[in-house]
């Protein structure tokens, strides 16, 4: 039997820096088995949304040149179609009330909600799952934390003033409807 065979070997960059020349001999080692396929950096994924706007605005961290002339969304809708958009998220509601959702919903658009003025749910469900895909997009496009809450802000979207009209198109979380161009275009610009 062998003891490599199937098995998957990760080196973290804290013991390879204090063993730098064990570390070389084991992947010399690990390169040349017959049944090494790859040997790879295992680093963890790390989410940098709270840097979206610069790296969008100016590739710097930062510096927001689009922000410091004016061009932050205001007075703008942005259409997003997802899995759902959780509404009484602190980036997307109207009031300290989580349960403020205003009159968005069934067709209904209230342009004098904070940050979501239309939910189209004919085919989702209005939910999105907690930190769900959809909550996530809508944030990175528009999201910005409702002012005088202590939520923790990582970061607005990339056009922090903008307003949103929401098309949900999941049903649970293992099904996505597509309603096809035509009917997603007929839900925005209504």
């Amino acid at each position: 039997l062998n003891p490599l065979k199937g098995r998957n070997f990760a080196l973290d960059e804290a013991s390879s820096a204090g063993n730098a020349a064990c570390v070389c001999s084991l992947i010399a080692a690990l390169s040349v088995h017959p049944n090494t396929l790859e040997i790879a950096a295992n680093r963890p994924i790390k989410l940098h949304n709270q840097l979206a706007q610069h790296i969008v605005q100016s590739g710097r961290p930062k510096e927001t040149p689009f922000f410091d002339v004016g061009l932050t969304g205001k007075n703008q809708i942005v259409s997003v179609s997802d899995t759902g958009l959780s509404t009484s998220h602190c980036y997307f509601r109207n009031s300290k009330d989580a349960n403020d959702r205003g009159n968005i919903f069934n067709g209904n658009w209230d342009l004098s909600a904070r940050k979501v003025v239309h939910y189209d749910n004919t085919y989702g469900d209005d939910y999105d799952a907690h930190s769900g895909h959809g909550s996530h997009v809508a944030g990175s496009v528009a999201g910005v934390v409702l002012p005088g809450t202590n939520a923790y802000n990582p970061g607005s979207g990339i056009a922090k003033d903008a307003r949103i009209s929401f098309f949900d198109m999941a049903i649970g979380t293992n099904s996505v409807y597509d309603p096809g161009a035509a009917r997603l275009f007929s839900s925005f610009y209504n």
